[in-house]
């Protein structure tokens, strides 16, 4: 799974979408290189709320108990 399958879209939104696919399908070993990746969008505010809201969804199955509620 890699960015070079992400269109340059111009609009922010669109990437949001398509960096959290991404993320989301990310194997465990590939995970670092991604979120890497990500953070270098010209857009830096919209790459770390993708970049937080995979982790954050990544801490919610790590730890399924509902001591982790949003």
């Amino acid at each position: 799974m890699n960015l070079h399958d992400i269109p340059q879209n111009p609009d922010e939104h669109v990437r949001f979408a398509a960096y959290l696919d991404k993320l989301r399908q990310v194997a465990d070993a590939n995970e670092v290189d991604l979120v890497s990746r990500v953070l270098t969008d010209p857009d830096q505010t919209m790459a770390q709320s993708a970049v937080l809201r995979h982790l954050d969804r990544r801490a919610a199955d790590l730890y399924p108990n509902l001591a982790y509620e949003g």
